[in-house]
């Protein structure tokens, strides 16, 4: 039983089809689509809301309030760690400042003490330099009134020493 092939005529091959109207071919969708619709089933319909009993509604309330209060405490703690971190560099700020200022302040002390030391080098150097007692006795009185304070501000000193100078001048001159 074999099938014997029935020649082709060749110029059917080449026909070119009917040029058809937009309305037909609009009808004709709406024919095949009719035709899909018809073959296909229908959509189910709606599920059913599940209802639920009264106590299933009073678990599914708690379940909410204490998801509810986890995440506002895990908010509360983020907010009271942020609080906690930022006053940890307000402290840590606070003890670089101090131990800057500490630093400053032994500079300045250190500073303050070589310039007082060079005055009492000085002072004594001035006073080796007298050629009796009683004139190194004066000049060591005045020069003993002269405080810290005094020798650390040059103008002060400036102005002490020259009274002191014109003072002395007056009593040597008399």
């Amino acid at each position: 039983m074999t099938e014997m092939w029935e020649p082709i005529d060749a110029e059917s091959i080449f026909i070119k089809p009917e040029p058809v109207s937009v309305s037909e071919a609009i009808a004709k969708e709406n024919l095949d689509l009719m035709v899909v619709s018809d073959t296909e089933e229908p959509p189910p319909p709606p599920k059913k809301k599940r209802v639920l009993t009264a106590k299933q509604k009073e678990a599914l309330a708690k379940g909410r309030e204490r998801v509810k209060a986890n995440r506002e405490a895990k908010l509360k703690s983020s907010v009271e760690l942020k609080q906690e971190q930022r006053a940890e560099k307000k402290e840590k700020k606070a003890v670089q400042l101090s131990i800057k200022e500490q630093r400053r302040i032994d500079t300045r002390k250190k500073k303050e003490d070589q310039i007082v030391e060079d005055w009492e080098k000085k002072k004594y150097t001035t006073l080796s330099s007298m050629n009796d007692m009683n004139s190194y006795n004066t000049l060591e009185a005045y020069l003993d009134t002269i405080s810290r304070e005094d020798i650390l501000d040059k103008n002060r000193l400036e102005k002490k020493l020259k009274n002191m100078v014109g003072y002395l001048q007056k009593k040597i001159s008399t």
